[in-house]
């Protein structure tokens, strides 16, 4: 394969989330969350503050926190085994109007590579209710 990493994260996304509220209903901690409405700041390259407005719709994450070195199938299984318990207030949040998902990146070294999911970790997602997405960083022609 050529990729050099992977990374996954699970998703609740909508207009009217509170990330307090997820974090308190799933007694988890995100690795980064945000409401709609709330100031989207962020860094210069010279750490100078700069003002992007306001987020247009609010998001709870939650990565693996595993390093991109391991495959997708073990970060998938990383945020699964910390969602299974969590079944019947996932289908509260989703029964809300929020969306869920888990998200993958996929970073590439040449123009070229594939991933496996074993039909274990799909039925796994399946049984949430998951979609999966896919985001394929290709490399820059420049440095290959």
């Amino acid at each position: 394969m050529s990729a050099i990493g992977f990374s996954a994260a699970f998703r609740i996304k909508g207009d009217t989330l509170s990330p307090t509220a997820i974090s308190h209903l799933l007694a988890i901690e995100p690795t980064s969350s945000h409401a709609k409405g709330d100031p989207r700041v962020g860094e210069s390259k010279k750490h100078k503050p700069l003002n992007h407005g306001v987020w247009t719709n609010g998001i709870w994450i939650l990565g693996s926190e595993l390093p991109k070195s391991n495959n997708i199938e073990e970060h998938l299984q990383a945020l699964l085994n910390r969602l299974e318990a969590k079944a019947t207030e996932l289908k509260e949040l989703r029964s809300s109007g929020l969306a869920l998902d888990i998200y993958c990146g996929c970073f590439l070294s040449s123009t070229s590579a594939g991933m496996v999911l074993s039909p274990q970790a799909i039925h796994r997602l399946s049984e949430l209710n998951l979609e999966i997405s896919f985001e394929i960083y290709a490399p820059n022609p420049d440095f290959v």
